[in-house]
């Protein structure tokens, strides 16, 4: 996936993801931008109780990141993952993980 801030164009100014879970509710989800580095830039989205059945009832949400730091300056051109961060509310602790960590492919950032 590419940002491409290089260009005219907005059509590719964002990375976006779909994401459709099959948590019955999560009591946390972040999404975080993640530099090379393993450093977090932003967290673009912080969302507390979100339903399995959110996004006009599809079950289906879409997130992006606009290739901004948490400052709002622009991230420097590189390679960057978002990060999924999620918070299993009532979740049995002996049999399941309370939290989960979905890391995308790669997401480049051209200017």
């Amino acid at each position: 996936m590419t940002v491409d801030l290089s260009n005219e164009s907005t059509a590719d100014d964002s990375a976006w993801l779909m994401l459709s879970h099959d948590f019955p509710l999560l009591e946390r989800m972040r999404v975080q931008a993640v530099d090379a580095h393993g450093k977090v830039v932003a967290t673009p989205y912080d969302v507390s109780w979100l339903t399995r059945n959110s996004g006009a009832g599809t079950g289906v949400d879409f997130y992006g990141w606009d290739a901004k730091p948490a400052d709002g300056s622009p991230a420097p051109a590189g390679t960057y993952t978002l990060r999924f961060v999620f918070d299993k509310a009532g979740g049995d602790k002996d049999h399941a993980a309370p939290r989960e960590i979905w890391n995308s492919p790669a997401v480049k950032v051209v200017r």
